[in-house]
């Protein structure tokens, strides 16, 4: 807040607008200049002791109902951008917004157990963990705007939740269908060496499909893999083998930045993939994630190292043996038959 002289008259200079004081007389200016500030100053005070009271959450309840959401979910956004968030995190987070919207929620005064409800309904046809997800980033955003003061907390304690368990991801790709699928991809050899990639990286899909020849060490066989998902980097170690085919496949093609063509095109080898399998008629629910859990769980019978086994899948012990290690009844009758008396 400002007092500006123009042409003669005294103005207030209010978040970049002039108010005009309809006086010439520098006195006068001044005088309603320091009222000003004084009521200003007094409202800030009156402010600061009331959110210091047990009556916050009530004076907060007052106002949300003027404040819409649309226009704070959009800072929310901004402020995602700031913090590092990956592309895919960012997007999810929008699709939650959109879904807050389509169940009516205007106002955060809207926030109320009928539209969580109506919500958790609109989720029906997901797997139980993307469903954890979707409620996990629609309670990050309603936590946002507690501390933001755009929501009253008791609003927000007073909202029951589903409780949902994860399940580990129990389908893995058969030694058989593994044949089937790289046998059925020779012919596409782009294609191909991302599934061979896909799998000795221990990768997730969109992962596999950025590397570039940068990333490869192929003098100590290793990887520098970049993790959208958590927004960090892992090393993996390479088989020699492998090693010795993607070094030959890049040498043939003169490839010099990106290895896969299908860099930066969502769903360009997901269709693929989905096309070979309906080509071999294997109806088995596999994705190109199942290639990952695969690769995870076969590591592991192999050398039975958590440590090392979570470190190339870039996750912590405990999570790794959680979501992606699934052993079969036929490995642990495997193992029982193996033990001699």
């Amino acid at each position: 807040m400002k007092l500006i002289l123009r042409n003669g008259k005294y103005y207030l200079l209010i978040r970049r607008k002039l108010y005009s004081l309809h006086t010439r007389d520098k006195d006068i200016a001044q005088r309603i200049f320091c009222d000003m500030i004084t009521q200003d100053i007094a409202r800030k005070v009156y402010r600061a002791a009331n959110e210091n009271t047990a009556d916050t959450n009530i004076q907060i309840r007052k106002d949300i109902t003027k404040i819409e959401i649309a226009e704070k979910f959009d800072e929310y956004i901004k402020t995602a951008y700031t913090k590092g968030i990956s592309a895919n995190k960012i997007r999810l987070k929008k699709r939650v917004g959109r879904m807050i919207r389509d169940c009516g929620v205007t106002f955060f005064s809207d926030f109320n157990q009928e539209s969580i409800n109506y919500f958790i309904e609109k989720l029906y046809a997901l797997s139980d963990d993307s469903k954890k997800t979707y409620i996990t980033q629609l309670r990050a955003f309603m936590n946002y705007s507690i501390r933001k003061k755009f929501m009253a907390e008791d609003l927000y304690k007073s909202i029951e939740f589903p409780n949902i368990k994860c399940k580990p991801r129990d389908t893995i790709i058969t030694d058989e269908d593994m044949t089937l699928l790289l046998h059925g991809s020779a012919k596409d050899e782009d294609f191909h060496f991302y599934l061979l990639t896909l799998f000795n990286t221990v990768c997730r899909p969109n992962e596999a499909s950025s590397l570039r020849v940068s990333d490869i060490d192929f003098e100590h066989r290793k990887v520098t893999v970049y993790m959208n998902k958590v927004c960090r980097y892992k090393k993996v170690y390479l088989s020699g083998e492998f090693c010795r085919m993607l070094a030959d496949y890049i040498d043939r093609h003169n490839i010099t930045e990106y290895i896969f063509r299908g860099v930066n095109r969502r769903e360009f080898y997901a269709k693929k993939f989905r096309k070979l399998k309906k080509k071999l008629c294997i109806e088995a629910p596999y994705t190109l994630y199942t290639v990952r859990h695969t690769a995870i769980t076969k590591l592991m019978n192999k050398c039975h190292d958590v440590e090392f086994v979570a470190r190339q899948a870039g996750n912590d012990p405990k999570t790794t043996m959680k979501h992606y290690v699934n052993r079969s009844d036929e490995h642990y009758l495997e193992i029982l038959d193996s033990i001699r008396e």
